[in-house]
């Protein structure tokens, strides 16, 4: 009952990270941060994902909104709303005042098509990210003509809504030094940081071959460049120490890392999952059979040999370096989410 006193008198201001403790407490885990996978469509065809592939059904607009109450209820901090292209959902607009009216801070990734007609969707939002792997002749072939005449269109319409804008850069096969200064260079023009991150030996949901994965070497040396470039001041948003790790692609160990204990995965069915790095997930429960709670406690963990994700390793690294900075991680985990 004090709890919930407080929660009255003080108002949203106290309701999450009060929730949070509950949660913890009565689930044994504790989810501040929820990346939100609301569908699988997407209007590109990227050669390094499948999700516009895997055919599912998707959470109705009804459903959709009573998860946003739950999370808020169980004290989520932040949701990263991510896909395929969640643009494409028609009812985004009312989610996501859900998750305004809920105090629930919330973060989009997309890849920039339908921003121009879906400004209103922004308002309130803590950031965007958009993806930008090159110049038109890297960016482009991983993606469709004209790409990046569109991912900078949509980071003009959100510079003039003053919205943070986070640009995320596979490092692939096709990137160079030069691909790398040119999304550095935009990334000025548009006051927005840049999180390289390295593209995966597979297909993105899928344990297909990625026809633009780099040979490790080449990872390596690009981001070995990329310390000198963040040493230098450029706007690289990693940390030296996440660029350190990035650099060791595809190396694997056994990571001690207490994300799975604060961030989850919800993918377009409403099935819970861990935070992790590839489609080989537990099996979840779906938050459709009994709510967020009764998935949350009955989620497996996953034990990790590798983390690849920028925002993953950024929060790993911050959090192993000092565990006392966890609440503010919840900008690196809304931000830099890996767009699609």
């Amino acid at each position: 009952m004090f709890l919930d006193d407080l929660l009255t008198d003080f108002g949203p201001r106290f309701r999450v990270p009060l929730g949070a403790i509950r949660t913890g407490l009565r689930y044994g885990r504790m989810p501040l941060f929820v990346s939100w996978i609301v569908t699988n469509r997407c209007n590109l065809r990227c050669v390094y994902c499948g999700c516009p592939h895997i055919k599912t059904a998707e959470l109705s607009t009804e459903q959709a909104l009573r998860l946003v109450t739950e999370m808020a209820d169980l004290g989520v901090l932040a949701v990263h709303i991510t896909g395929g292209e969640p643009l494409v959902r028609k009812d985004l607009d009312r989610i996501v005042s859900r998750l305004r009216s809920t105090g629930v801070r919330f973060g989009i990734s997309t890849n920039g098509t339908l921003v121009p007609k879906r400004q209103a969707l922004f308002e309130g939002c803590s950031s965007v990210s958009l993806s930008l792997d090159g110049p038109p002749i890297v960016h482009d072939q991983h993606r469709k003509t004209g790409q990046v005449a569109e991912v900078l269109d949509a980071c003009r319409v959100l510079s003039s809504m003053d919205v943070e804008t986070r640009l995320v850069s596979l490092v692939t096969r096709n990137t160079t030094t030069d691909s790398m200064r040119f999304v550095m260079e935009q990334a000025q023009v548009y006051g927005a940081k840049v999180y390289f991150q390295p593209a995966l030996d597979v297909v993105l949901s899928t344990t297909d071959e990625n026809p633009v994965v780099a040979q490790s070497k080449k990872v390596n040396a690009l981001f070995s460049d990329l310390i000198d470039f963040k040493t230098a001041g450029k706007p690289i948003g990693n940390s030296v120490a996440s660029l350190k790790h990035m650099a060791r692609w595809p190396h694997q160990e056994p990571l001690r890392c207490m994300l799975q204990r604060v961030a989850v995965r919800v993918d377009p069915q409403g099935v819970l999952l861990p935070c992790h790095e590839r489609a080989d997930a537990p099996d979840g429960v779906s938050v459709l059979d009994g709510g967020f709670g009764s998935a949350l406690s009955s989620l497996k963990s996953k034990s990790c040999t590798e983390c690849w994700g920028s925002s993953r390793v950024q929060a790993r690294e911050s959090f192993r370096a000092n565990p006392a900075e966890l609440i503010s991680l919840a900008g690196t985990m809304l931000g830099s989410q890996s767009a699609r």
